[in-house]
């Protein structure tokens, strides 16, 4: 009796890891092989407002600023809330001629907060049509402030830029394989739900939203996924965010292990944070309401940054074979085909620059690192907010 409810879970967890697997396989093909749909622009660029949250971004805002402002147009407005710093953000800024917030609340830590400070001020200081909420580490391509904007307004709904992040060219394998799985996350699987006709979830940066939406979020949270709960904040108001890859922005990974392990605890404790809370409050709402987009927005939260897939597929495998059950297996084996099929289509078009044997050699290690974190989260060592490590 025990040896069969045993192998029936075995069986259960395969079937439920298949799920994400099908699920990524299904938005690589629509990402290379379905025609892109043309996003409505609007005819005029809307007056809009960049907000930049920064804590202690002194030695990268500089940069940014500047790229920044060579987009803006007389009408638009750059605003930087220096938030809880002990550096020289607020002064880099003021330096730069934008207008500053300052924010100090040590009882209250997280972007989402920093966010909330910057809306109030545009609110009593003067809104425009749109709000573009950037980091201070992110750059603008050209015209892509412009394009986000016009979209923007001719979706009449929010926009999420293309959000590329890149390593130096000397980095080591581990760096080349999490750049990779960026690639992924951020612009094959956006664009295969854009294709597919469905809204995307927000990145936290490059995101593009009507100042008559913004005004009305939520944005006050100190959770390790803010910029994905404002999505589905607005995907349940009826204003979804859609991708747009002719806007792009594009930021670094940290050079340092320590900055790149702690980039990525952070994402992850997020992922298992929104699977646990987020999806299936987006599910029943997707079944009440009878919605397509909604549901494709809950889908696509089941799917885990691929290094923790990776690892959950191995294991499933691994628990399959020492079950010796037939349609365990079987069901794995599917499960890591359509994973490997996916990974291969997205390896020929977006990282055959990237990533080659060496880098395959090294995702043993990458996978063992991945999984130190999901078992630390498992045992309850949850991640609060912190700030990326910069170079």
């Amino acid at each position: 009796m025990v040896g069969q409810l045993a192998v029936s879970f075995v069986i259960f967890v395969n079937s439920v890891l298949l799920i994400p697997a099908s699920v990524l396989l299904l938005q690589t093909f629509a990402c290379f092989f379905l025609r892109p749909r043309k996003m409505h622009l609007a005819d005029d660029r809307p007056p809009v407002v960049v907000l930049v949250p920064a804590h202690d971004e002194a030695a990268v805002i500089g940069e940014m600023l500047s790229c920044t402002r060579e987009q803006l147009t007389i009408a638009d407005r750059l605003v930087v809330v220096a938030d809880n710093c002990s550096d020289e953000t607020e002064a880099v800024a003021k330096a730069a001629g934008v207008e500053v917030v300052v924010r100090r609340d040590e009882s209250h830590i997280g972007k989402g907060y920093a966010l909330e400070a910057g809306v109030r001020h545009i609110a009593r200081t003067g809104p425009r049509d749109v709000i573009v909420f950037l980091d201070a580490d992110c750059i603008l391509d050209p015209g892509a402030l412009s394009c986000m904007a016009r979209a923007c307004v001719g979706r009449s709904s929010a926009i999420q830029a293309c959000y590329v992040m890149s390593n130096p060219p000397d980095s080591d394998s581990s760096a080349r394989v999490a750049e990779f799985a960026w690639r992924i996350r951020t612009l094959v699987r956006p664009s295969g739900l854009a294709n597919l006709g469905f809204p995307c979830h927000l990145m936290g940066s490059g995101m593009a939203l009507p100042w008559s939406v913004t005004r009305m979020a939520d944005l006050g949270t100190a959770h390790l996924a803010e910029d994905v709960l404002l999505g589905i904040q607005l995907a349940r108001s009826g204003v979804p965010a859609w991708f747009c890859a002719d806007a792009r922005i594009t930021s670094k990974f940290p050079r340092r292990q320590k900055g790149r392990n702690s980039q990525r605890r952070r994402w992850i404790h997020g992922f298992f944070a929104l699977l646990k809370g987020a999806v299936p409050g987006l599910m029943g709402d997707a079944l009440r309401h009878r919605s397509l987009q909604m549901s494709a927005l809950a889908v696509d939260l089941m799917v885990p940054p691929l290094s923790v897939l990776l690892a959950l597929q191995t294991l499933g495998l691994f628990f399959a074979i020492a079950a010796a059950s037939i349609v365990a297996l079987s069901v794995s084996l599917i499960g890591m085909l359509f994973l490997a099929v996916a990974i291969a289509i997205c390896w020929y078009f977006v990282a055959r620059d990237l990533v080659g044997w060496r880098e395959v050699m090294a995702l043993p290690r990458h996978s063992g690192t991945v999984g130190l974190i999901v078992f630390n989260y498992l045992l309850g060592n949850v991640s609060a907010w912190t700030r990326s490590e910069r170079d």
